[in-house]
């Protein structure tokens, strides 16, 4: 969707939406990306590049992400899980926290890797959990959360674990010469990044990469 001459802009799901409008003001072409952290983020819990921008962004031109609060349980066969590789979501199963919020990630009767139907799970209010069966092998699959319809944090999967998701993100946005989506993200050596937040009743903000190479949101 094209909403002005220099202005791109990337819609995903539905309801009541939320828009980051990102502008470079900056002396270069850069991909800009979203991604999102947690205040429970643990270590075996990593960042996926969540929104890449489909081309760098010129100088004066800007592109808008727009995004919905509707949650998802994914799977994907990456092998070991680390910074670096591409994640690609499997068989994506619709959540929420209220009334499906628990699932069960194993190989089904016929031999093949997927996510149950999500049920509620009237003890785990307010967290999104995936249970491994132990049919599961070590360092093959990853389990996670999405939101929008694209994955957001996953874990690396095994025999009877248990993972919990407490959707409480801080949105980030970043510049990188070169950004794949669903790229599994190392949040503490990215660079030329910054938190941006929506304040109670907002749901439009703009961040500017200024000549300075810094972030600006207004």
């Amino acid at each position: 969707m094209h909403t002005s001459k220099n202005k791109r802009s990337l819609i995903l799901g539905g309801g009541q939406g939320y828009t980051l409008n990102v502008k470079n003001q900056s002396s270069r072409d850069w991909v800009f990306y979203i991604y999102q952290t947690s205040p429970k983020q643990t270590n075996k819990m990593l960042s996926l590049a969540w929104f890449v921008s489909p081309y760098p962004i010129a100088p004066g031109d800007e592109i808008s992400f727009t995004w919905f609060i509707n949650y998802n349980f994914v799977w994907g066969d990456t092998g070991e899980l680390k910074p670096g590789i591409t994640y690609k979501a499997r068989g994506p199963r619709d959540a929420n926290l209220e009334t499906a919020n628990s699932t069960t990630f194993g190989y089904n009767s016929g031999g093949a890797p997927t996510l149950t139907n999500p049920t509620q799970d009237s003890s785990r209010k307010g967290e999104l959990v995936i249970t491994d069966l132990g049919n599961i092998p070590d360092l093959k699959f990853t389990v996670g959360i999405g939101m929008s319809g694209k994955g957001t944090f996953v874990e690396q999967a095994g025999p009877n674990l248990t993972h919990s998701f407490t959707p409480t993100p801080v949105y980030w946005v970043g510049a990188a010469t070169e950004k794949k989506e669903g790229e599994v993200l190392d949040i503490q050596t990215v660079t030329k990044v910054s938190p941006f937040q929506f304040k109670s009743g907002v749901y439009e903000v703009e961040m500017t990469l200024n000549d300075q190479n810094q972030w600006v949101q207004s």
